[in-house]
């Protein structure tokens, strides 16, 4: 799986416009994959059947205004 993003703007100097689209193909990446351990009584490690996920965000389309002072 690949995360493709995208971004086109212009800048007029005292402002710039810009679409962008994130996660452009929609796919799901784990980003981070982590089984905790504990120590059971016995001094041995056991890995507890519920290890956390992190996964990406879903695809995004978005415009950003950007105006300098």
């Amino acid at each position: 799986a690949f995360l493709v993003n995208a971004r086109v703007g212009y800048d007029f100097g005292t402002f710039s416009i810009a679409a962008f689209a994130d996660n452009l193909l929609d796919d799901r990446v784990v980003l981070r994959r982590r089984a905790v351990n504990v120590p059971a009584t016995t001094g041995v490690l056991v890995e507890i059947a519920n290890p956390s996920f992190t996964v990406n965000e879903p695809r995004l389309f978005g415009v950003e205004l950007r105006v300098s002072f």
